[in-house]
């Protein structure tokens, strides 16, 4: 195993439900002092960085409430490229069934990960059977790591 640099994990939260193109978009980042970068509206992959997705954790509650129970809902992590927002490609993907209050949520460790380059921004979705606003905490655990952000050929 590679030995990571403490100052390179990361810890992504979902801070609002801000949404650009109805793609939620208000991820901060949590700090080691107890703290949230909240100086930055949307937390974005440093220059010559790129993150490794290790870890998502996700709780739903429907505004239905009982009334959704049993119903799916689906979380989805995308990458939307920065400089041309409509290319985007889904990255992870989760579902749940809703339980007899119409919430539920659960804890994923990614066996492989995923990558999100600094070209690229962390964007997520909702959705189920029943249209709902009901996304109530998102994290996604990784760590940064060097690379070189040139176009393959450059």
């Amino acid at each position: 195993m590679l030995p990571i640099p403490v100052e390179n994990f990361v810890t992504l939260y979902l801070a609002s439900t801000e949404s650009i193109d109805g793609w939620l978009v208000g991820f901060q980042r949590n700090l080691s002092d107890g703290t949230r970068d909240a100086a930055v509206d949307h937390w974005l992959v440093p220059v010559n960085h790129a993150l490794v997705v290790t870890g998502v954790d996700w709780q739903y509650r429907h505004d239905s409430g009982a009334g959704a129970a049993g119903f799916r809902q689906s979380f989805r992590l995308l990458v939307q490229n920065i400089a041309e927002p409509e290319k985007l490609e889904g990255m992870f993907c989760s579902t749940i069934i809703l339980g007899s209050q119409g919430e539920g949520g659960i804890s994923e460790a990614l066996s492989t990960g995923f990558v999100v380059s600094d070209k690229g921004r962390l964007v997520a979705e909702t959705f189920g059977y029943l249209a709902s606003p009901g996304l109530s905490e998102v994290y996604v655990r990784g760590y940064l790591t060097h690379c070189d952000s040139r176009p393959p050929g450059e």
